[in-house]
């Protein structure tokens, strides 16, 4: 296994062809590696480049490139790496022919499923042609392999015949582990990562279900790195949608934790930035809390998706300090979590890192009030407001939906010093006007406005199915998807003029569902206001809405 902490950048998300139509192509790959050079000149230790999916030939039984994205193969973008230092990393869709878009070869015909879907792993010639294809890879200098789509439940029709499911599942999950342990014993530099199929995936499209068991110990003997889940938005709403999806993060590394895996092999695949419906359109946007809440996590595999290109000068001499400072503290720290509930929950919480001489701790509220965070005395070292604040008996005040990072001991030092993100507004007090809960798919909420000066009204709205559990909607996938707005859909009305206020809001196509939205308005004198929530989505039998007024602190 890694001796050491890595970072290690995945090219998914400055392309995707899954919930988006931008192909990968060797001249985007080579864009990216020149991104990747740029920040490693300025001092940020990327380790390795891997090509995500789709860089293969349909029957090339991933020996050949797709063309004509890549007309000369791979050979520029691995001379490129070995030039630079860098580890070449490869996906690959496992035993997934349809998700992979993958034709069966000659070789593989004897292992394909009744409907042509997958390959089974303990029938037939698929298996050993596709451990020899990871061999050819590892003998080419590739070093990074990533799993991803993986199917226990495949067999052939004469398997479905013979073979009761368990004993399916049982057959392809050896026939992996011990293909894969095989492989890494005879390539001993090979880094392995285990993506979809290898986990229980129905805990990771939410954080709501109780804890329960979804992780096989025995993968810990194969693979580097297990990662969590796909970056999606958490069932907290948030003003600011990236903080629910850093909340997503955090909650399925502390799911995995409570499996039993070690933080260190925990990838929890939370820093992706791009411009493709992956990433929701992202940009950059908020990236440097997102980047410290993964370094914080201490998983080793440090996984980096996207678009590096959007990073630019400053941005690459920010993430050179705080990968630098933080990548070493992974190795020689542990990792504890400090909350009375889990992320999901939408309290506050916050993870630290530390070892015998100090440490760091981030300090993270979901919610939509102000909060007092306990964490020890130290310097501010990073936070996501105009002034920073100062610890008091209670603890650290974190704003709502903002990070706070303090150092202590030896990381109470100006050298381990990030600044403060101040792009982003900061909610100093929130007063509630008005609430409502309804079972049924429409409600209608009065707010009323006190006199006054303009005031920001904040909705916050959630939905929720037949067993009360939060309801996900999504209209799919860009560039066809339903706007969120259009899904479930909130209205407001000056009840005295009987006018539709104009509101801010962001809607997004969402390939992930969203349980919750939320508007802002501005409210000018006394008055009263109303709210009309409808869900389109058929599943919600509840409807849940508040108002607010909020104050933002001036902005610098």
């Amino acid at each position: 296994m890694l001796s050491r902490p890595h970072l290690i950048y995945i090219n998914w998300s400055s392309y995707d062809e899954l919930s988006d139509v931008v192909q990968l192509t060797e001249s985007l790959a080579m864009q990216q590696f020149e991104a990747v050079s740029r920040l490693r000149r300025s001092g940020v230790p990327i380790d390795a480049y891997l090509m995500d999916c789709f860089w293969h030939a349909r029957g090339g039984g991933y020996r050949e490139w797709r063309q004509p994205h890549w007309p000369n193969g791979p050979e520029a973008w691995l001379s490129a790496c070995q030039a630079e230092g860098i580890l070449p990393g490869l996906w690959f869709g496992t035993n997934n022919l349809r998700v992979a878009q993958m034709d069966p070869t000659p070789a593989w015909l004897n292992s394909v499923t009744g409907d042509g879907a997958t390959c089974s792993m303990f029938e037939g010639g698929f298996w050993p042609d596709f451990l020899n294809a990871l061999r050819g890879w590892y003998d080419r200098g590739v070093r990074v392999f990533k799993f991803d789509f993986a199917d226990f439940s495949a067999a052939t029709p004469v398997g479905k015949r013979t073979l009761l499911p368990h004993e399916i599942f049982l057959a392809n999950r050896t026939a992996c582990l011990g293909g894969l342990r095989a492989f890494k014993e005879a390539c001993p530099e090979a880094i392995l990562l285990a993506y979809n199929g290898f986990e229980e995936a129905s805990l990771q499209s939410n954080t709501f279900e109780p804890i329960r068991k979804v992780v096989d110990g025995r993968l810990l003997d194969v693979f580097d790195g297990l990662y969590c889940g796909d970056p999606r938005p958490a069932d907290v709403p948030a003003a600011t949608f990236w903080r629910a999806k850093d909340v997503y993060s955090d909650h399925q590394v502390w799911n995995y934790l409570q499996n039993q895996v070690p933080a260190s092999r925990i990838d929890s695949s939370a820093f992706m930035i791009g411009l493709t419906g992956t990433c929701y359109f992202r940009g950059k946007a908020r990236w440097k809390g997102m980047l410290l809440l993964e370094l914080v996590r201490a998983g080793w595999t440090n996984t980096l998706y996207g678009n590096l290109d959007l990073l630019d000068d400053a941005d690459a001499a920010w993430m050179a300090r705080a990968t630098r400072s933080l990548l070493p503290l992974q190795q020689t720290g542990s990792l504890k979590y400090h909350g009375t509930a889990r992320p999901g929950d939408g309290l506050p919480y916050a993870w630290e890192l530390s070892h015998a001489t100090g440490g760091v701790m981030a300090l993270v509220n979901p919610s939509q009030d102000p909060a007092v965070i306990p964490g020890p005395a130290g310097r501010v070292l990073f936070a996501e407001c105009p002034s920073l604040p100062s610890v008091t008996s209670q603890g650290w005040p974190v704003a709502p939906e903002q990070v706070l990072l303090v150092g202590w001991g030896d990381f109470d030092s100006l050298e381990y010093e990030l600044g403060a993100d101040t792009d982003w507004p900061t909610v100093t007090d929130r007063t509630v006007l008005a609430s409502n809960v309804i079972d049924d798919s429409t409600l209608t909420l009065e707010i009323p406005i006190p006199a006054g000066p303009a005031h920001s009204i904040r909705v916050i709205v959630q939905q929720f199915d037949s067993a009360g559990n939060p309801c996900r909607t999504t209209g799919g996938a860009p560039p066809n998807g339903t706007l969120l707005g259009d899904l479930l859909q909130v209205t407001i009305n000056d009840a005295h003029n009987n006018a539709v206020i104009p509101t801010r809001e962001d809607h997004k196509q969402i390939w992930s569902g969203l349980s919750w939205g939320v508007v802002e308005f501005d409210a000018t004198g006394a008055g009263s206001w109303q709210v009309t929530v409808k869900a389109t989505d058929p599943r919600v039998r509840r409807i849940s809405a508040s108002a607010a007024a909020i104050t933002y602190a001036p902005q610098s």
